[in-house]
């Protein structure tokens, strides 16, 4: 199969509508985030995947999709347990959605793309029948960017994309250790890490049901004609 932009029928088609409702999601993010004083979170590696995703979803562009997807599947999976770990029991497993904790409205509703992207980016591709492996490195290679960014022109305290160190609740060792790094050194831990355990497996995972479902429709019978 090729990569790039898939087929589709002319007009407004659902992928166009999904992707309406995406880029209104991303403005949401942006209106809430400006007008809360925190314009420099929406580099956050979640909101510029958003993005992506409705351009993806509004282009048909399979490669742009997957990209999306390989960024946000394992962290939002992550986040969402954090989340409904952390409301329920009072204890944030991985400290990264504390903020959520009596939180007002409008910054529930910045953060309600962390429950439905991963599923809708999932059911595009799957439909699409495509998952071009070249999106990982395109993940790759966006995170780098995030994180370089993020490392050189935000303050440590926002820690955002985790640019200036991995949150430690627990106080663990390792974690400790990681955090006192050199700073080019733990750059290169942090994307090695994220490369290998986050962005590749999502991928891996979607072309492995792909693989399965072509299989699965060779082996039906050939419908008989009479």
């Amino acid at each position: 199969m090729t990569m790039g932009v898939s087929a589709g029928g002319k007009g407004f088609s659902s992928d166009r509508l999904v992707a309406v409702l995406l880029f209104a999601q991303f403005a949401v993010v942006c209106v809430v985030k400006v007008s809360k004083g925190l314009t420099l979170e929406l580099v956050w590696l979640s909101h510029v995947s958003l993005l992506l995703a409705a351009v993806g979803m509004w282009t048909r562009h399979t490669v742009v999709l997957a990209t999306a997807f390989s960024c946000v599947c394992t962290l939002h999976t992550l986040w969402c347990i954090d989340c409904l770990w952390g409301l329920s029991t009072g204890t944030f497993p991985f400290s990264a959605t504390r903020y959520l904790d009596g939180a007002d409205l409008s910054t529930w509703l910045a953060t309600l793309h962390h429950f439905y992207l991963t599923p809708v980016l999932a059911w595009a591709l799957i439909r699409q029948r495509q998952c071009p492996l070249i999106a990982v490195g395109t993940a790759a290679t966006l995170w780098l960017v995030l994180t370089l960014i993020c490392h050189a022109a935000t303050p440590t305290h926002l820690n955002i994309n985790y640019a200036h160190g991995l949150n430690n609740p627990f106080g663990y060792h390792w974690l400790a250790c990681i955090n006192r790094m050199h700073k080019s050194l733990y750059l290169l831990v942090l994307n090695g890490f994220i490369f290998v355990f986050c962005l590749t497996p999502p991928i891996v995972v979607v072309r492995a049901i792909l693989g399965l479902r072509g299989k699965t429709q060779l082996r039906l019978p050939a419908p008989h004609l009479t």
